[in-house]
Order: C-alpha cells, then sequence, then structure tokens
C-alpha cells in the first residue's frame, strides 16, 4: 500500500537505499527531500520572490538593467534589461548553446545548462548574486528516461567543485545578448518565439510525467512525478519513490514580462519550491525548474515532463 511521508521520512529511506547501492556518485532522485551525507550543509538560499510578489527593485550591478522589459515574442528587447528569457552558453555546456536563463519579474533567476555529455546544472537565486548550484545527471536506466535526474547534488559532494556560483550580467547589443564579467564563456541571447515556443497554463494544461533512474544500473532505483496542470492554474501530483507517495500542490501562473515561461510556486510534501515551467527548445517536453529550502539545506526539484 502507498504511503503519503513527510521530506523527513523520504529522506531516511533514500539514504538507506543508497547505501546499499554503493555509488556515491550517482544522482538521488529522493534527494528532493535530503542531500547525500557527502555534501556539507549549506547556508538557506539567497532570498528568492515568490511570483505573487509585486517587487520591482531592479539589480543595480551590469548596465542597462531597466525594470520592465516587453513581452519577448517577437525577440527584441529594446530596453536592455536582464529580465527574460535567454538562451546559449553559460559557460558549463563547453560550446554548447542549449543552456536557458530566465530572470523573472522579480528578479529571480532560474538556469538550467546542459554540457552535453550526461551532466547538468541547475542554478537560482537573485540575479547579479550568489547562486545555489547543483548538478543533475541523465537517468540510468534508458526505459525510464523521460528526464535527468530531478533532483541535483550538491557539487562539493560529486566533484569538488563550489556549491555556489556568482553571476555579474549586463546587456550588449541593444538588449539581444546577456553577458556575465565572472565568466567569459558565458553568452546568452535574448529569446524570441522563433527560439522557444511560447507558452501559457491553458496550452499546458492536462497531465504530464517525468520518471527517471538513478543506482545501480543492473538495479536501478525509480523515481516518477506526475502532475496534472489546470485551466485555472492550480497545479497537483505527486512523486512516487518505491512504495512512498508525496503530494505535490500549487499554482501556475502567467509570466507579466514573456510569453515564453510561466511561474509556478507549490508544495512538494511540505517544503516549499518556486521556480519556472518553459517548453523545451530540442523536444516536445515540458521543463520545470524551481528550487527552495528543505530545513538548513537548498534543494532543486527540476525536470523534462512528457504529456501524457
Amino acid at each position: 500500500m502507498m504511503k503519503k511521508i513527510t521530506g523527513i521520512a523520504m529522506a531516511a529511506a533514500l539514504m538507506s537505499i543508497v547505501a546499499c547501492s554503493g555509488d556515491s556518485n550517482s544522482q538521488g532522485d529522493a534527494a528532493v527531500v535530503e542531500q547525500p551525507a557527502t555534501n556539507p550543509p549549506v547556508a538557506a538560499p539567497p532570498a528568492m520572490n515568490t511570483p505573487d510578489q509585486n517587487n520591482t527593485e531592479q539589480s543595480t550591478a551590469g548596465e542597462n538593467n531597466n525594470v520592465t522589459p516587453p513581452p519577448s515574442s517577437n525577440g527584441s528587447n529594446p530596453s536592455g534589461a536582464i529580465n527574460g528569457v535567454w538562451f546559449g552558453n553559460t559557460g558549463f555546456g563547453m560550446g554548447r548553446e542549449n543552456d536557458v536563463v530566465i530572470i523573472n519579474e522579480n528578479n529571480d533567476l532560474f538556469a538550467l545548462s546542459d554540457n552535453g555529455d550526461i551532466n547538468f546544472e541547475t542554478a537560482f537565486g537573485m540575479a547579479n548574486g550568489e547562486l545555489s548550484r547543483f548538478l543533475h545527471r541523465d537517468s540510468i536506466d534508458p526505459m525510464f528516461a523521460d528526464s535527468f535526474t530531478i533532483s541535483g547534488d550538491l557539487p562539493m559532494g560529486v566533484d569538488g567543485s563550489s556549491n555556489t556560483i556568482t553571476y555579474n550580467l549586463s546587456t550588449a547589443n541593444e538588449g539581444l545578448s546577456l553577458l556575465n564579467s565572472n565568466n567569459d564563456e558565458f553568452a546568452m541571447t535574448f529569446a524570441g518565439d522563433a527560439d522557444i515556443m511560447p507558452i501559457s497554463v491553458a496550452n499546458i494544461a492536462g497531465t504530464w510525467q517525468a520518471q527517471t533512474s538513478f543506482g545501480d544500473p543492473a538495479n536501478p532505483i525509480i523515481f516518477e512525478v506526475n502532475l496534472e496542470i489546470s485551466a485555472d492554474g492550480t497545479l497537483s501530483g505527486s512523486s512516487v519513490f518505491g512504495e512512498f507517495v508525496t503530494p505535490i500542490s500549487g499554482t501556475v501562473s502567467a509570466s507579466s514580462i514573456s510569453n515564453l515561461f510561466v511561474n509556478v510556486e507549490f508544495l512538494f510534501g511540505t517544503a516549499n519550491r518556486i521556480g519556472v515551467m518553459f517548453n523545451d527548445r530540442l523536444s516536445d517536453k515540458l521543463v520545470l525548474n524551481s528550487s527552495g529550502p528543505d530545513g538548513e539545506v537548498v534543494a532543486s526539484f527540476s525536470g523534462t515532463f512528457v504529456r501524457q
């Protein structure tokens, strides 16, 4: 019988299973409620504004950072604001140009990068500041591979790299290019609807699923997330990890600055998650990129979902 559990009980189950797997570098999706023991505790995440806050404070770093850029459907950014949807290379992808950075109307930043070699990076926080950073990897079992691993690991426990990354962003080229003075390889382009398919709450209404796996390839651990999005923006669903089911409930809302992403806020069990959803550039999947605190640590909750 499926049992609804709290994030703490789920974490205990994961730690027991991962300890038996013998793969200390495997991604663990149940780590959405507990980071691997090898990762040191980190401070609470950088302050992020919830989607319903009317915060128009603009970052002072960089140039031409105006408050209210126009919708990005035509791919132009005459205001030169850093807010909006950007695609290109964050520097994680070794020259690839499939990374997506979204800076919402409250200056919250959500980054998803793909290095083209089974590894992914997510980053979250206020734009132009220190961001929390996580590493994900491809599903280990191709039979359960809708998504990369949904919970990212703290990099310090995976490859010894930093758990944080700092962006110092500004725009150039009449607002069409986003630069990061802390990373010369960072090169992003302001997205239009020819680059990323427009999205609305109504057109993503329905049932979505993400299945992924990790651990021993001979006996992989399956993690599944099911989401139901209503046309009025109500979000419901659950994650399934073995016999454990964790409820998901929240809202999806339109962005006031772009038709290329929607804002999402939800409870994963009792843990709050804030993020964005957008259409994948390379497939017909729906991308969720979100994060939030789990006690004294930060957790990511990100993946690609298939319509059911």
